[in-house]
This record gives structure tokens, sequence and C-alpha cells, in this order.
């Protein structure tokens, strides 16, 4: 696989008319591994997204603590009438005061919930549950972010590329259409020859148009991506696609494997089981009821002066024995495995899919041959400069450039195709098999 060195320059293409480019003063130059470095650093939704790690994280420490025990202090008197104190039984004074605490009343109770069951372990195993799912959602959030980073990067670069071609042909037939004038005006060329080119001038003037918007908005999504102003233009120079790799050394088991190995997504669903089952056994052991332990003191309010005790509280189990939320918890159970199965099957279709694609690219890229695009530029520069010499006619030199604007935006297209389905493979199985961005 040979080595990519891909540059980020960035330009601006300027004028309606779009025939030039001009160069802004604000202006960036990466690599492409350095703008996924750029991605990674500063995407938004990327930064937002590593956030619930942290915060899954603190679910845990939260999960692990105990209860508060709670404090009473009840049936507190802060004064007391002469009557009251006329038939109160009088209290041992507080503080070596004569009268403070004498006919005083008060209780103090500090009670403690202990979790049974092992509810307690249980909701901390959950909640480390979450954080394997909050770093798996992540990787597969990453892998996401990636493709369509990548992707837009093709798209952006091969619409350029087509549209350097066509604004190359658009000044070619400027000047035909000029040295036609001449020869037009000497009876050398018919008025219809002389209409057909300046048609041509003008449907390439439209196609130049709407590649111009394409770009406009593939820019604006990649400074997006990479958090950069919006007034920034990319230009990236990508080398050949490697056209050996996955078809030779993976077969469509290999690749669906390899999925069920490394995919994130495919991982995060299995967490997702796993997360429903620890929730099925927590409202399991919702069923036996939590205790409440409590120590009492009660000064003045009963048969001793000081009375300190003990005491529990419980629910009693009654009526209501948790049966909704446990029938809840495991028909979530099977709903995770259907939706896991299904996952499996269209990863197997999708990989299935993809690698017949890349098969199909790859037989045609190399069949083209590397230098087909070359060899056709070759031919256009001759068939030009035949058409300037009357060696051919104009229906002859239409011909060929109508064939050949098709076949350079045809194989265009199909490299752009061949690079996005290396790039799906490459998600669908969370494994950089072929490696684009060198």
């Amino acid at each position: 696989m040979s080595n990519q060195k891909i540059t980020l320059i960035l330009f601006y293409l300027f004028l309606g008319t779009g025939l030039y480019s001009q160069v802004l003063k604000d202006t960036l130059y990466l690599t492409l591994p350095e703008a996924e470095k750029n991605l990674l650093q500063n995407n938004l939704p990327l930064l937002a997204e590593e956030l619930n790690i942290a915060m899954a994280k603190a679910e845990v420490i939260q999960a692990k603590v105990w209860p508060n025990p709670t404090l009473s202090i009840e049936n507190v008197n802060p004064y007391t009438t002469s009557y009251q104190r006329r038939h109160a039984e009088e209290q041992a004074s507080l503080f070596g005061s004569e009268s403070l605490g004498k006919y005083h009343q008060i209780e103090i109770q500090l009670e403690q919930v202990v979790s049974l069951a092992g509810k307690h372990r249980k909701r901390r195993s959950l909640a480390e549950v979450a954080v394997e799912e909050a770093e798996a959602y992540l990787a597969d959030f990453l892998w996401d972010l990636k493709t369509e980073f990548r992707k837009t990067v093709y798209n952006y670069t091969y619409t350029q590329q087509y549209l350097g071609d066509l604004q190359k042909r658009y000044t070619s037939i400027g000047t035909l259409i000029n040295a036609s004038k001449n020869q037009y005006q000497r009876g050398n060329l018919s008025k219809m020859e002389l209409i057909r080119l300046q048609a041509l001038k003008v449907e390439l003037h439209s196609d130049i148009l709407e590649l111009q918007t394409t770009l406009e908005a593939l820019q604006g999504t990649l400074s997006l991506l990479l958090n950069q102003p919006n007034r920034k233009v990319f230009s990236f120079e990508l080398e050949e696609a490697p056209l050996e790799g996955i078809a030779p050394n993976y077969n469509k088991d290999d690749l669906f494997h390899l999925a069920r190995t490394n995919r994130p997504k495919i991982l995060l669903s299995e967490l997702h089981i796993d997360h429903a089952s620890k929730e099925y056994d927590l409202e399991r052991s919702q069923r036996i009821p939590d205790v409440g332990v409590a120590l009492n003191y009660d000064r003045g309010g009963g048969i001793y002066p000081d009375y300190i005790g003990l005491g529990i509280a419980l629910d009693l189990p009654f009526f209501n024995t948790n049966k909704g939320n446990i029938k809840k918890a495991a028909l979530q159970i099977t709903q995770k495995e259907y939706q896991h199965e299904h996952l499996l099957q269209a990863s197997k279709n999708a990989l299935s899919q993809k690698h017949e694609e890349v098969l199909r690219l790859a037989q045609f890229l190399e069949n083209t041959g590397a230098d087909y695009l070359l060899d056709l530029d070759n031919m256009m520069k001759a068939y030009t400069q035949y058409f300037k010499e009357r060696s051919i006619d104009i229906t002859t030199y239409m011909d060929f450039l109508e064939a050949y604007l098709e076949n350079k935006k045809t194989v265009l297209q199909r490299q752009k195709e061949y690079r996005m389905a290396i790039e799906d493979i490459n998600r669908l199985t969370g494994i950089e098999l072929i490696e684009m961005t060198k």
C-alpha cells in the first residue's frame, strides 16, 4: 500500500464567473493527519460527548456512598408556663444550672437506612456499566465523526478536481471562440459552428457555478467539523488510492468477525444487554425492603428521666412487591437482545454489500488504469489543436469533448466512491484495515 502525502492548502474561489481563484490572507496550512488532530481537539460535538464519560464516572462515585443518617429533634418546649411547672415532673437541671432543663422535654433520634439484598452493590455495578457504555458510545461517535470528515474531504477534493477540469475547458473554449470569430468573418467557419461553441461555453459556465455552490456547502461542513471560521476554503491533494488490501486479505466472514470483536456500536449493544440485566437484578432486590436503624434519646417524655433506646423501621411488602418493575426490567432484557441481533444482521449485510462494492470499484479502477486520466488530458489537448488547425470538424471535436468530460466525471466519481467504501468498511469493522489518510 503506497503512502499518501496529503497537503491541505487554503484558497478561495472568487468572482461570480468562477474563472479565477484568489488566495485569502487568512489561510491555514495543514496536512490531513494534522487536520484530523484538529478535528479531535476542536470539534464541539466530540468535546461534548467526552463529558458524558466524566459524568458517568461521577455517577459511580455517587453510587458508592451510603445515604446520610437522619437526625430528628422533636417535642421541644422552649419555655414553660407556671401551670406546667406546677403539674410537671421535675427533671434534673442541665449544665450545673439551678433551673435550666428542669421542666424541659426533648426527643432526639438518629436514624440510618441500611440497604439489604445487595442493593448498594448492584447500584454501583449499574453505574460502572454506564461508564463502559459512555466510553463505547464515544468510540462509536468518533468513528462516525472521522468517517463523515474523510468522506467530506473526498467529496470536496474530487468535486474541486472536476471543477478545475471544467475551468480549463471553459478557458480553452473561450480561446477557440475568439479564434473561430476570425474564421467566421473570413468565411472559413459557419454560423452554426460558432453558435455551438458559444452554447458549450454557456453550458460549461452553468456547470461551474453549480459545482461552486456544492463546494461552498462542503466548505461550510468542513469548517464546522474543524471548528474553523467559515471564510476558510480547503484544497486537498490526494495520492492515488490503493486498490489492494481488503478484497484479497479478508472475506465477508473475516470482516464480520472483526466487526463483532472491534466495532464500538456492537460492543455498546452488548453493554446495553448487560445494563438491562443489572437493572433486572436491582429491581428484584427491591422486593426486600430496606431497614432503618435508629438510636433514640428521650428526656422527660416517659417513665425514665433520660431514656436511650434502639429501634428499627421497615416497609411490610404486603401490597407492593415490585412485580411491575421486575416484569418491565425482564422485558427490557429481551428488547435489548432483539435489538442486538438486528444490529448483528444489519452489520453483516452492510459489510457484505460494501465488500462487493469495493471489489467492483477496485476492478473498475484497475481495468481503467492509473494513467487513464492523464491520457485523456493529453488526447483533449491534441483534439483541441486538431480543431484549431481545422484537421477535424466541429462535430468530431464536440463529440470527443463530450466523451472526455463524461469519462473524467465517471472516473473521478468511481475513485471517490472507492475511497468512501473503504471508509465505510473501516467504520463497520472498527479497524483501519486500509489507512487512507497517510
